[in-house]
């Protein structure tokens, strides 16, 4: 599990979020109601294109920048140098290959006592934004709620 979350946050730090849109590329259409407040929802999906979507998401920021997102998976946590990372960590439809959204929570949580144990299922919502930390450009959930859900 260790090593699986090492991955994951080598991908969400080593991942850029700014690239030169191909020709063929279509923006995504919103996948939730538009009475949600929801603009793309993750838990509306099949795992593959859960997989996909959050592959534009950090393939093509700018596409999403501002927009409310909803995803379901489990709970991680990453202490860095740089500080202290969340992330909603989603598996696609084979369990081999999980990609993650690091978020930033709503409010000021005391860590760990307001946490859910890392692994747990949670459910976030949070608006899609970009970051700088260093010469490098990531992508996150700013402002997000997050719930613990049944798995």
């Amino acid at each position: 599990m260790r090593a699986r979350i090492a991955g994951l946050l080598a991908v969400l730090l080593l991942a850029g979020c700014a690239r030169e849109i191909p020709s063929t590329y279509i923006p995504p259409e919103p996948t939730a109601t538009p009475d949600s407040g929801i603009d793309v929802d993750l838990t509306a999906l099949s795992s593959t294109m859960v997989f996909a979507e959050v592959y534009n998401m950090l393939a093509y920021p700018e596409d999403y920048l501002g927009k409310t997102i909803r995803a379901a998976g489990e709970f991680a946590v990453y202490d860095e140098p740089e500080g202290r990372f969340y992330a909603v960590v989603v598996e696609d439809a084979l369990a081999c290959c999980a990609q993650g959204l690091e978020f930033v929570p709503a409010g000021e949580l005391v860590w760990p006592e307001e946490f859910p144990e890392p692994g747990q299922a949670i459910l976030v919502e949070g608006t899609f934004a970009v970051y700088k930390q260093g010469n490098f450009e990531f992508c996150h959930l700013v402002d997000a709620g997050m719930t613990l859900t049944e798995e």
